[in-house]
């Protein structure tokens, strides 16, 4: 039994392409904004307000990090 964690592509939920192969338009879903928008790991586009308003994260997101 393996104890690596499971890594899954995260896919626009339009066009099914990872957020540099997305030829959809970019725009917001919650605000309709045109700026600072990213791919989430629900496949769906936000802006910057949104993401932080509604805690959603990047593909690239790491998690947070532990300094010990």
């Amino acid at each position: 039994m393996s104890s690596k964690p499971v890594m899954r592509r995260i896919v626009c939920a339009q066009c099914e392409q990872p957020e540099s192969r997305c030829w959809c338009e970019k725009f917001c879903v919650l605000c309709q904004s045109q700026m600072g928008i990213r791919l989430c790991t629900d496949g769906l586009l936000y802006c910057e307000a949104c993401r932080t308003a509604c805690d959603y994260h990047t593909v690239d997101w790491q998690g947070p990090t532990t300094d010990y």
